[in-house]
């Protein structure tokens, strides 16, 4: 349902509305429903997710970095009583859920968006390995064997490519994703690969349906 309503909100990147149409839309006469007239929102949460009427995926990497925020202080407290494993098993607990629900929907956004998420990711991860505030995080995660937020992405994205190209993903999703020999016959190497369609925006190359083939095709084939 979250995806399906996603790509209903990327429609008009189809028909390459303007910046300008975009501020026309906020003129739009009101919306009645019998006596009652629904308030205009730039933002609604649906299962979950923050969802903005630009898609851009700010207010749910705001919603996803406050509530790993206030978790912290939970694992900061804790941090001279439990060992390192306990402190571990909270972070997969309380934290990691955050970073991966809907995150091969808002997982492709901007950079400047998710490095706020990724700073406080890392913080989390010092607090757990008794580092300092300014040591590389890369050699902690790995002995931590935890993931960073990219490569979640990554894995959670791949898991769905993988679903995709195997028919297995229910019928209304499934149709997002074609083989390229379904769009033409020629005989190229790239014909069973799925076909990723032009797109104009940023928003629109942002979408799952178009970062999944290129996340796809770029895993190392020894995996």
């Amino acid at each position: 349902r979250l995806i399906r309503r996603q790509r209903q909100m990327c429609i008009r990147d189809r028909y390459d509305i303007s910046s300008q149409q975009d501020q026309d839309l906020t003129k739009l006469s009101s919306i009645m429903i019998g006596t009652e007239t629904l308030s205009r929102k730039s933002s609604v949460k649906f299962l979950g997710i923050q969802i903005d009427e630009k898609l851009n995926w700010h207010e749910q990497t705001e919603l996803c970095k406050n509530k790993i925020s206030k978790t912290t202080y939970c694992i900061k407290s804790m941090k001279n009583t439990l060992p390192k494993n306990n402190l571990r098993t909270l972070y997969q607990t309380l934290i990691q859920p955050y970073l991966e629900y809907g995150l091969i929907l808002w997982g492709g956004t901007h950079t400047s968006y998710l490095n706020k998420i990724t700073k406080q990711q890392k913080r989390i991860i010092r607090i757990i390995s008794a580092a300092k505030y300014n040591d590389h995080t890369t050699p902690l995660f790995k002995q931590l064997k935890l993931l960073k937020l990219e490569d979640l992405y990554t894995l959670n994205m791949s898991k769905f490519m993988y679903k995709a190209n195997n028919n297995q993903l229910p019928k209304n999703l499934q149709r997002y994703f074609t083989q390229n020999s379904q769009i033409h016959s020629h005989n190229t190497r790239q014909s069973s690969h799925t076909h990723v369609n032009q797109v104009r925006t940023l928003n629109a190359a942002n979408q799952f349906t178009q970062k999944g083939p290129k996340v796809w095709y770029e895993l190392n084939t020894q995996i």
